[in-house]
């Protein structure tokens, strides 16, 4: 009982300096950056955009290469009706693999249904079937089908 009594006490002090030490998202009322939920590590849904805060804290990761994260940072601030024009197939096949797979659902949906159809053919020729299946895999059911039709259809 002692020794939960002490761990306790341990891990709440250690709560406390961690706190101290960490800045605090801003107060109601002021915008915060992705970076900034990246930073504080807690945020509620209402406060933060998914897509931006996963994009982003995927992108800290020295794994990726920083073309992928341009790329996806590009696609999530893009309107449906810009996508097409963003020239996806224009980088390598690694940057297009990892920037698809770090969009959310909602914003990889997007980028799929309305970047053209032989862009979206492209990405079929250059991406593995196991690779494709795993970004499709995030789609709603409907959006997905609707995809996998427009590659078969060509």
């Amino acid at each position: 009982m002692v020794k939960l009594s002490m761990i306790l006490i341990s891990i709440t002090s250690l709560m406390i300096i961690l706190i101290n030490l960490h800045p605090f998202p801003k107060t109601q009322g002021q915008e915060m950056s992705p970076s900034d939920f990246a930073s504080f590590g807690n945020f509620t849904m209402d406060q933060a955009k998914t897509s931006d805060f996963s994009a982003m804290a995927s992108c800290n990761s020295t794994e990726l290469q920083t073309t992928s994260c341009k790329v996806a940072r590009d696609l999530i601030t893009l309107k449906a009706e810009e996508i097409k024009n963003y020239g996806l197939t224009d980088f390598s096949d690694i940057d297009i693999e990892n920037a698809l797979n770090l969009l959310d659902p909602e914003n990889l949906t997007k980028v799929l249904l309305n970047i053209p159809d032989d862009d979206l053919l492209q990405i079929n020729d250059r991406l593995t079937n196991s690779t494709l299946n795993n970004i499709l895999s995030k789609i709603p059911e409907h959006q997905r089908n609707e995809i996998l039709n427009k590659i078969q259809i060509k």
